[in-house]
């Protein structure tokens, strides 16, 4: 197991990544989009959200950052997420993906 299967710096129910069908099925969505949407909602856990880092997603999806960043654009423009804060290094990101599907 490495370290990213083991992460202990971000908390989370974790029994694997659940992906609804609804999701599963949305074609407005890509693969990578939906893996992503997964594993911020596996890492929102109550009211400090996921917190998660641009390194983080990039090593554990092995994407680029302009990948990365088209993803959480369409993700906010859908309102599948939504960003709770960011003071330009570090951002806090909401599921809404049980309420949309």
């Amino acid at each position: 197991m490495d370290d990213l299967s083991r992460n202990d710096d971000l908390p989370r129910n974790f029994n694997g990544i659940w992906i609804p069908g609804e999701l599963w099925l949305d074609e407005r969505l890509t693969s990578t989009d939906k893996f992503i949407l997964s594993e911020i909602d596996s890492l929102d856990c109550g009211e400090d959200h996921c917190c998660a880092s641009d390194e983080y997603f990039i090593k554990i999806f092995k994407i680029g950052k302009s990948t990365l960043h088209t993803s959480l654009a369409k993700l906010r423009f859908l309102g599948l997420i939504e960003d709770v804060s960011f003071n330009g290094r570090s951002r806090v990101i909401k599921s809404n993906l049980k309420s949309a599907y």
